[in-house]
């Protein structure tokens, strides 16, 4: 069965919620069913609501490495998952954090804590950019032992690698919100 939703393109019932909305055409939907109305309903949120358009770079894991290892040459461990990744342009992710909804994700200690922000945001970079040249890594900061992101970015043609806290959407070199930041690992 499949349950197309038309935001913007009919009135919504008078007196209704979305909740209320989605709860009435779910109502009877198997489980796989409503899992894939979900789905829906998410790829339509973000192509509404939460989209930017940006133009993934590929890069190869050498050269992520060597931004990275340029910056932050006490990166210790670092493993990648592809042959190759895909970066955007800095100011293409700040416009992309912009409109992300992680940083207003609820911390929970040991629950959703720094790594599950970190796990979101690159998780969403994923699937819905193609970004796949920030990744999480732990290091200290002044804060204390911290999982947050690291990317390969672009910068004027450049490659250059930058801190991104998912908390807070900054984007940096070693200062950000928790004071000093160095990378020394990635997941």
């Amino acid at each position: 069965m499949c349950i197309h939703i038309t935001f913007g393109k009919t009135k919504p019932v008078t007196g209704q919620t979305i909740e209320e909305i989605i709860a009435a055409k779910s109502a009877g939907m198997s489980d796989k069913e409503k899992s894939a109305y979900a789905s829906e309903i998410d790829q339509l949120v973000f192509n509404g609501l939460l989209k930017v358009d940006v133009h993934p770079a590929a890069i190869t894991p050498e050269q992520w490495n060597e931004a990275v290892r340029a910056q932050y040459p006490a990166m210790a461990f670092i493993e990648l998952p592809d042959l190759t990744l895909y970066t955007v342009d800095v100011k293409e992710l700040k416009a992309v954090l912009t409109r992300d909804w992680t940083n207003l994700c609820k911390y929970m200690a040991d629950m959703f804590d720094c790594d599950k922000f970190a796990d979101l945001l690159v998780a969403r970079l994923e699937k819905y950019y193609g970004i796949t040249a920030v990744r999480e890594v732990w290091g200290n900061t002044t804060g204390g032992y911290h999982a947050f992101c690291l990317g390969a970015l672009l910068d004027g043609g450049k490659l250059i690698a930058r801190c991104i806290e998912p908390q807070t959407d900054d984007i940096f070199v070693t200062e950000g919100p928790l004071g000093t930041y160095a990378p020394d690992k990635t997941k």
